[in-house]
């Protein structure tokens, strides 16, 4: 009798599809309709040549970020010059491989801080509820009202212009969007059966939010993640244009935008290759935000 039950038990149910994917595991299933997705993958293949060639700048490039050479100031796209020179003989090719580096690092670290304090404080906010959860959205509303740029440009001007300095910057002023995402999923995720079920079993709260809660929120932390990455971008070079981010002769896409902003009419390409580097870096992280989003979606199981 038992054996007939189980034999029973492993056939398919009428009515309901069995496919290759209702049985493979979830970050399978999200991989699978992230590859669907070709811009994405269209925007890690270019966020990856961009990548590389900041990295292995020393080998794509022969000239120094930094030389100067005022024979050959403001000289037009060519052979020796790709992308021109600027107003001092310095190779824009080069300038704008070498301040990749400094901007893609600002974006990335800047995105770490905020995506790691908002997950904290919203995980914190979703977890506990009730009074806990209403005086830290009431914070989170308090901080949202204040114009970010505004404190971004005041901050910057006291704390000084170093790489660490707008990066804590940055980052501490852009996890509110974040915290308010995760608190959101965790209220969602604490109503689950199988949250009930864990908390029958014996789950304590390390547990709860380490198991089950904090790993089914990270569909909408990677896609926030992503975004800020092209927001701290965008942030450092609205900082760097307006004279308050990282200081000459280091070069980023922003300062190189400022100081390009004279020469326009004569020499336009010392600004439109900057200006479209951060386009097309931004273009590409918002395009693998697109898939992450669809990938993690439910409604595309």
């Amino acid at each position: 009798m038992t054996e007939n039950i189980q034999v029973q038990a492993l056939q398919p149910v009428e009515g309901v599809a069995v496919t290759p994917e209702s049985v493979t595991s979830p970050a399978r299933q999200a991989w699978r309709r992230f590859r669907r997705h070709h811009m994405a993958l269209f925007g890690i293949f270019l966020l990856a040549l961009i990548l590389g060639l900041v990295v292995f700048a020393p080998r794509v490039t022969p000239y120094e970020p930094n030389a100067l050479d005022l024979k050959s100031r403001l000289q037009p796209p060519s052979r020796e010059h790709w992308m021109g020179t600027d107003e001092l003989g310095r190779d824009v090719f080069t300038r704008i491989l070498y301040g990749g580096r400094i901007s893609l690092l600002i974006g990335v670290a800047a995105m770490s801080v905020s995506v790691t304090v908002g997950t904290v404080i919203g995980a914190l906010s979703g977890y506990f509820g009730g009074r806990v959860d209403s005086l830290i959205m009431r914070i989170v509303d308090v901080v949202i009202s204040f114009p970010s740029l505004f404190l971004l440009i005041m901050i910057a001007s006291f704390a000084g212009s170093s790489i660490p300095t707008i990066i804590l910057v940055i980052g501490l002023l852009s996890w509110m969007r974040v915290s308010r995402l995760v608190r959101a999923s965790f209220l969602t995720i604490k109503e689950r059966e199988y949250v009930a079920a864990s908390i029958a079993l014996g789950a304590n709260g390390w547990q709860l939010v380490l198991r089950h809660l904090l790993p089914n929120s990270l569909g909408p932390i990677s896609v926030a993640a992503t975004i800020d990455v092209s927001a701290a971008i965008l942030t450092e070079s609205a900082l760097s244009y307006l004279g308050l981010g990282i200081q000459p002769p280091q070069a980023t896409w922003g300062n190189m935008l400022r100081f390009a902003q004279d020469q326009m009419s004569t020499a336009p390409w010392t600004a439109i290759f900057p200006g479209l580097m951060i386009f097309l870096v931004s273009i590409a992280i918002n395009f693998i935000g697109d898939g992450l989003r669809d990938a993690f979606d439910p409604r595309q199981r």
